[in-house]
C-alpha cells in the first residue's frame, strides 16, 4: 500500500480536502495507521521520526515570519524538552516572532515575542529555527529547572553547542527574566551526561547540598580494556550512584545484569555503586538524600529549590499520542 500523502506530514484540513472524512481519519489514527507528529499534524506511521519528517510537520503549521524556538527547536535537533511524566504527550509548536510583531495565536501553537537577530536563526530542513546556542539559553531560562538542566546537558552532549559558548551567550540576556536560573544551570552543565535521568539525579544531589560528583567515570580491566562507566561518583572514595531508567533497566534480565555488574565493581575494583530509579529521583521523599548521605558519608541538607519559571503551558493531551516517540531512557 502506498504511504498516505506520500509519507509527508499533513493536517486535518489537508485530509478533509483530499476526501478523507473525519470518521476515517479517526479510524486511521486509532488503528495506528497514522502517527501524530504535532498537535493537529499527522504522518503515515511507516515514516521515520527524524529531523526531516519533523521539519516537514512544522512547515505545515509554522506561520509566515515566525521562527521555531524553545522546546520545538530542541525537538527538531533531537532533544525532547517534555516534562517528566509527560514524555508521551504531543508537543505543541513553540514559535517566536521578533519584538514589535504580534505573537502567533492559533490552536496548537504557543506564540512568544523575543528579541531575535540574524545570528539567532538557523535553517533545518527548510524551516527557520533558533540556533542550538540560542535554543539552549532559551530553555535554560524558560523551562522548569530539572527539564532545563536535562535539555542543556543533552545539547552539549550531542555537540550541538559548546559550554564556553553558553557561558558567554547567556550574558546577552543580563537583566531579563529568569536569567539567574540560566546562569546557574549553565554553570552546572555536564556534557558527559548521557540521559535525562542522569541530569535529574545530578541536579537533585547538588540542590541537596552534596558535592558535585564526577560524571561517567570509566573503570578499566587490568589489561586496560574498559569494563564499565559509572554515571556519577567520587573517585577518591570509590563510591558511585547511577540512574536506572525505565527502558534500559526495567526487565528481569536487565536487573540481573545490573546486580552482577555492580557486584563485580565491588569485588574486583573496590567500587561501591548503588542504583536509583525515577521514583526516587523525581519523588518528594528524602530517600535519595538519605541513600547518598550514607554512601558518601556526607550529611544531607534541606533541598534548596530556586524560584523557577512556571511549567510550560499549552500541552496537548496524551490520549491521542499513538506510538509517536520512544522513551529515550527516561
Amino acid at each position: 500500500m502506498e504511504p498516505l500523502f506520500s509519507g509527508q506530514p499533513f493536517t486535518t484540513t489537508d485530509a478533509l480536502a483530499a476526501g478523507v472524512s473525519r470518521r476515517e481519519l479517526a479510524r486511521l489514527r486509532s488503528t495506528g495507521v497514522l502517527r501524530p507528529v504535532l498537535f493537529g499534524v499527522y504522518v503515515d506511521a511507516r515514516s521515520p521520526d527524524d529531523p526531516s519528517t519533523r521539519a516537514a510537520a512544522l512547515a505545515r503549521v509554522l506561520p509566515a515570519g515566525a521562527v521555531v524556538c524553545r522546546r520545538s527547536a530542541a525537538w527538531l535537533y533531537g532533544v525532547d524538552g517534555l516534562e517528566p511524566g509527560r514524555e508521551h504527550d504531543l508537543p505543541q509548536l513553540d514559535a517566536a516572532v521578533p519584538v514589535g510583531h504580534s505573537p502567533v495565536r492559533r490552536a496548537g501553537v504557543h506564540g512568544v515575542v523575543e528579541p531575535l537577530t540574524e545570528t539567532d536563526v538557523a535553517v533545518v530542513g527548510g524551516i527557520p529555527v533558533t540556533t542550538p546556542l540560542r535554543t539552549a539559553v532559551d530553555l535554560a531560562r524558560w523551562l522548569p529547572r530539572r527539564s532545563a538542566m536535562a535539555c542543556v546537558d543533552a545539547l552539549l552532549h550531542h555537540g550541538l553547542v559548546g559550554l564556553d559558548e553558553l557561558i558567554t551567550g547567556v550574558e546577552r540576556f543580563a537583566g531579563h527574566r529568569y536569567v539567574e536560573q540560566a546562569r546557574n544551570l549553565i554553570g552546572l552543565a555536564e556534557p558527559k551526561t548521557e540521559s535525562f535521568g542522569e541530569s535529574w539525579l545530578r541536579l537533585r544531589l547538588i540542590d541537596s547540598g552534596f558535592p558535585a560528583l564526577e560524571a561517567q567515570i570509566e573503570v578499566r580491566e587490568p589489561d586496560g580494556l574498559p569494563f564499565a562507566r559509572i554515571d556519577l561518583g567520587e573517585r577518591r572514595l570509590r563510591k558511585g550512584i547511577e540512574y536506572d531508567g525505565e527502558q534500559a533497566h526495567c526487565g528481569a534480565a536487565e536487573r540481573a545484569h545490573d546486580t552482577a555488574r555492580r557486584a563485580r565493581l565491588a569485588r574486583d575494583f573496590g567500587w561501591e555503586v548503588v542504583g536509583v530509579d525515577k521514583a526516587a529521583v523525581l519523588g518528594r521523599g528524602p530517600g535519595l538524600e538519605s541513600l547518598a548521605a550514607e554512601l558518601l558519608g556526607v550529611s544531607p541538607q534541606p533541598r534548596r529549590i530556586p524560584k523557577e519559571p512556571p511549567a510550560p503551558d499549552g500541552w496537548a493531551g496524551a490520549a491521542d499520542t499513538g506510538a509517536w516517540r520512544a522513551d529515550r531512557g527516561r
